[in-house]
């Protein structure tokens, strides 16, 4: 089973969900040509391409030793840039962690969240 690895933190179990969100570049521009002594509504498309550095990693679910967690919210606070190892395995370099929620839980020292990993 693979795991989520955040900078040197390893998550415990698998994330509930993981969405991937792709930097896409591209537009669809309305226009009005003008043909035959009418205006016609026509589109233009602006690819600028994919950018692989703005991909956004939505993961919720997380869950973390209590100890591991200061880690992890050290990156957040401290704005750090880390590696992330993803479901895939695959390893993603200069990577921003933002935290959007957390759970605590005392009987059992973890914590589970919701956190989002920004590519700079």
């Amino acid at each position: 089973m693979r795991r989520l690895i955040i900078g040197t933190v390893t998550a415990l179990l698998t994330p509930d969900d993981v969405k991937i969100t792709p930097d896409d570049r591209q537009e669809k521009v309305q226009t009005m040509t003008y043909s035959a002594g009418t205006w016609v509504p026509s589109a233009i498309v602006h690819d600028g391409g994919i950018c692989e550095n703005g991909e956004v990693m939505a993961i919720s679910g997380a869950k973390f030793k209590q100890a591991d967690w200061a880690t992890i919210y050290g990156y957040w606070t401290g704005r750090t840039l880390v590696s992330v190892t993803d479901l895939a395995g695959t390893v993603k370099t200069g990577c921003r962690v933002v935290l959007r929620c957390w759970l605590q839980s005392k009987q059992f020292a973890t914590i589970t969240a919701d956190l989002e990993v920004w590519r700079i």
